[in-house]
């Protein structure tokens, strides 16, 4: 299955990407493209450093991924990846058609432009060098422009094909990809809907839980009630929709398999914003937030009023009545399995549209533009809810969960648990931390490191860390000038010492600053683990 996600973070080995139904898969480096993966492995063989993820990527840039496999380990991880050969599957020259978007990845570097990858056999492509500097992930008014970079991975659209040369004329120009409206033609197949494009559309027929529209003369596709333009409730489909209506659509995910096609119809999906949730957190709890639709067996649509990021109407709403707190809002879902710590044979008969709710965000949706609540009373109440609630530098209690050769897990909640590394169990040395340490032994440790993607905590056990009377250093940003803040000792050199704080920042300490006498061998009077005062001289991330 091949879809349309948004990119949610850029990690250092892979991507997480938002994807329809409130999905989150992985593009690791690896799938990027075709000619990154050749790249990388040029670069093992040399020795030489890959490209970054961040120099291909931005967060909230939309893109197509193919499904590739579903991890099934602790928790379920879907695999993609953005390899043109396989997104073009099924593509040749005659399909490439003329002001249509394609992918493609940058296969080398000339004199006047770029070699483009379409992963296909029989045509290449060539972007012109002036038309390179038209590209932009989100738009030239969002942000830096990077030069490209062989293997990166590109949207574009075909300005022309040469048959006689086989050779496929491309511009990256982000507002022609963005606003190209696919249009019917001979050679056009399954195989050229392609996730993200934009096509003129008429409602077919009223479904029980959204809408059938036909487009192109004879293709047809669903959308689904998260997806349509406004928050529609069941009965009143028949009512907002009629058949015959035009509206415009941008396609969601393709299985070429079954042949069926998703749509959306939400505005900020059709116009590629950046969709954002500004003053929304995860683990903010808010009340008086309306019902607007019960799915039967599902769950309830809600509104979170007063934050501004309003861009699906509501079915009844005024668009002149825009002053009041409730016209700006963020739409978010509860599921039914969230809605109460007991269960709940029918939502109907409980909750009504209008009924006012307590809810606790969990997560965001961004290719959905939906909040992710719960209003579980438990949930309500629990102060840590996922690994993105605990917060690097902070003070966690739980009780010993296991304990092995190399340290010692703890649960902070019954569904987090992070791990103290031995040379973090102690400000001395634990030899063994099998007879140190028992299972179900409270431990009280501060944060280092959360990696939240990777369901991953690190903990410190260190007292002179837990007590330090300094604010944590966290990022960059905190080490000012005269900053002062206790770090612990990574490596001992015969330069210095370097020194870790919290969440993976380091430090330099010269070994003309590590006392006020000359230290001719600092491995002798420094150690690695040891807890440091440090002041900052200077940064330069």
């Amino acid at each position: 299955m091949t879809l349309l996600g948004s990119v949610k973070a850029i990690n250092e080995h892979d991507v997480a990407i938002s994807l329809p139904n409130n999905l989150t898969g992985y593009l690791p480096i690896t799938e990027v493209s075709d000619t990154l993966t050749a790249q990388l492995t040029r670069c093992v063989a040399a020795g030489e450093t890959p490209p970054s993820l961040s120099d291909f990527y931005v967060v909230g840039q939309y893109l197509r991924v193919v499904i590739v496999g579903l991890k099934n380990d602790k928790h379920n991880r879907i695999e993609l990846s953005g390899k043109e050969s396989l997104l073009n599957n099924g593509l040749a020259m005659a399909n490439f058609l003329t002001n249509t978007v394609v992918v493609g990845s940058v296969k080398s570097a000339e004199d006047h432009g770029y070699i483009i990858s379409f992963g296909v056999s029989d045509c290449t492509g060539f972007l012109p060098m002036g038309l390179a500097s038209k590209y932009h992930p989100l738009g030239e008014k969002e942000g830096a422009l990077k030069p490209l970079q062989v293997g990166q991975p590109l949207s574009m659209v075909v300005k022309s094909v040469k048959g006689s040369t086989h050779v496929v004329s491309v511009t990256p120009d982000y507002a022609r990809v963005k606003d190209t409206l696919l249009k019917g033609a001979a050679a056009l197949t399954i195989y050229n809907i392609k996730p993200g494009m934009l096509v003129n559309a008429k409602v077919d027929k009223i479904l029980p839980n959204g809408l059938w529209l036909k487009f192109l003369g004879y293709f047809g596709g669903t959308v689904d009630l998260f997806h349509l333009d406004r928050v529609v409730d069941f009965s009143a489909l028949d009512s907002t929709y009629k058949p015959g209506q035009k509206v415009s659509a941008r396609v969601l995910y393709v299985n070429y398999e079954k042949k069926v096609i998703a749509l959306t119809l939400n505005q900020a999906v059709l116009d590629f914003d950046v969709v954002q949730f500004p003053g929304l957190e995860r683990g903010q709890v808010y009340e008086d937030c309306p019902i607007t639709r019960v799915d039967y067996g599902i769950g309830m649509a809600l509104r979170i009023p007063g934050m501004g990021t309003k861009t699906k109407k509501d079915s009844d709403s005024d668009d002149d009545e825009e002053g009041d707190d409730e016209a700006n809002f963020a739409s978010a879902y509860v599921h039914i399995s969230r809605v109460s710590d007991k269960p709940i044979a029918k939502l109907s008969k409980q909750f009504s549209i209008g009924d006012k709710v307590t809810c606790r965000v969990l997560g965001f949706s961004f290719i959905d533009d939906l909040v992710n609540v719960t209003m579980k009373e438990s949930q309500l109440k629990q102060p840590l809810l996922s690994y993105g609630d605990v917060k690097t530098g902070s003070t966690v209690n739980g009780p010993i969960e296991a304990v092995n050769k190399k340290g010692v897990v703890v649960a902070i909640t019954d569904s987090i648990k992070g791990f103290i590394p031995l040379s973090q169990l102690s400000d001395v040395r634990v030899k063994d931390p099998l007879e140190r340490y028992h299972k179900g032994e409270m431990m009280t440790c501060k944060v280092l490191v959360t990696q939240e993607h990777k369901r991953h905590i690190v903990l410190t056990h260190k007292k002179s860390l837990i007590n330090s009377p300094f604010p944590p250093v966290v990022n960059y940003q905190m080490c000012k000038v005269g900053t002062i803040a206790h770090g612990y000792i990574i490596n001992v050199q015969a330069f210095g010492c370097i020194i870790g704080f919290y969440n993976e920042v380091k430090g330099l300490v010269p070994v003309a600053e590590l006392s006020t006498q000359y230290i001719a061998n600092p491995s002798k009077q420094f150690k690695p683990g040891m807890v440091v005062k440090c002041r900052v001289l200077s940064c330069s991330p």
